[in-house]
């Protein structure tokens, strides 16, 4: 057990049980060092071409669900949007992803390489309980559907998903079709809520090195004891800038499958509102929501947790990097007011560095993550969803 264990994580590397439950949906990051498959276990390669496969042939079946249910049945882009959305960004997100496998990887060897600087590790209790939200997700989901349905909304069900080829004996549609449709809430849910704990995580971890490396420089410039040389001054930036350069990297690999996430869970959110709504009112839409509540109720409130957690603690990013800066400033009054003799090269050093603008994290350039863009997209979000209520009555 112990060598199998080795083998999905890797060596040296962070976030171990995460890049498990990644390993097992089909996304290889255990080591950049492993290029092939000769490096690694035969066994563990063609699971990775087996999922890769079932990969295309899940996004497959999307398309002609789409095309043959969706689209033929002249049902608006709206609604088809709204269904269909999830999975084809769960699609998306691994076809990125695979691409930056091993950057993937960089990032976390390089991130196990600043601990050690810092002396400082993942909290296991962050690491474990994200590796367990990651595999309750599509549980939940599939749960929300399986106890609410009855046996005509699952010959329904059957029927959407068998492209109308297939009908099942009487009485079994239940069981073959919740059988079939976990599969599909785990190709859905699992990968997308694999990054987003990930990036959390990574983003709680960068943030408490920047505030830990604050508090050094901050205890050094209020202590007059300490003289600020130039030695110190160079190592001291040179650590802040390993943390900026992993930042970039999170941001350089991470920033488009997050954008990814954040749209989904921004649609999955409005879905929400719409469809709660029409509870009472219309009563084709009425019966179709009190039928699927509990799924519902489920998209729209993990929509907002995953949007919640990945933006704050984005955020987060932000205002350690602002108050590293406010830190460099203080140190360069410390060196001008000091009556000992000013080191020039180590404040010149100082001006470089503070002189640029705090580090912020975006989703792929599109919006900047800062608790005011956070909270401004959620109200921008409550009130489209209310706009479009209104002119929906």
């Amino acid at each position: 057990m112990e060598g199998f264990i080795q083998v999905l994580t890797g060596t040296q590397q962070p976030l171990s049980a995460v890049t498990m439950v990644m390993f097992l949906i089909g996304l290889d990051v255990r080591s950049y060092r492993r290029k092939t498959c000769f490096e690694t276990s035969r066994t563990y390669c063609f699971y990775q071409k087996f999922i890769f496969v079932l990969w295309l042939i899940y996004f497959a079946h999307v398309l002609a669900t789409i095309i043959g249910n969706e689209i033929i049945s002249r049902i608006g882009i709206n609604s088809i949007i709204s269904r269909k959305l999830p999975e084809i960004i769960a699609f998306l997100v691994w076809a990125v992803l695979m691409t930056r496998r091993k950057d993937i990887s960089i990032l976390l060897h390089d991130l196990y390489q600043l601990g050690i600087i810092f002396n400082k590790e993942f909290r296991p209790l962050w690491i474990n309980l994200g590796a367990f939200v990651s595999i309750i997700t599509p549980l939940m989901s599939w749960s929300s559907i399986y106890l609410t349905f009855g046996e005509d909304d699952c010959k329904s069900l059957m029927t959407y998903y068998s492209l109308n080829f297939y009908y099942a004996p009487e009485g079994k549609n239940c069981r073959i079709i919740m059988g079939l449709n976990f599969f599909y809430h785990v190709a859905t849910y699992t990968l997308p809520t694999t990054v987003a704990v990930t990036y959390v995580i990574i983003c709680h971890f960068l943030s408490d090195l920047l505030k830990l490396h604050a508090r050094r420089g901050s205890k050094r410039a209020d202590s007059l004891c300490y003289k600020f040389e130039y030695n110190y001054i160079r190592n001291y930036l040179m650590v802040y800038e390993y943390i900026i350069k992993a930042l970039k990297s999170l941001e350089r690999t991470l920033s488009l499958p997050i954008f990814l996430i954040e749209v989904c869970d921004c649609m999955g959110i409005f879905y929400g509102f719409v469809k709660l709504d029409s509870i009472g009112k219309f009563s084709l839409q009425r019966s179709y929501v009190e039928s699927h509540f509990l799924k519902i109720t489920f998209v729209s409130l993990r929509a907002l947790v995953s949007y919640l957690c990945v933006s704050f603690a984005a955020s987060s990013i932000h205002d350690a990097s602002k108050n590293a800066k406010d830190v460099q400033e203080e140190m360069l009054k410390r060196i001008l007011v000091s009556e000992q003799k000013n080191d020039s090269k180590g404040m010149f050093l100082l001006f470089v560095a503070h002189n640029g603008p705090p580090f912020t994290l975006s989703a792929w350039g599109f919006f900047n993550f800062t608790k005011g863009t956070v909270l401004a997209t959620a109200g921008s979000i409550l009130t489209y969803s209310l706009l479009m209520l209104q002119i929906a009555k």
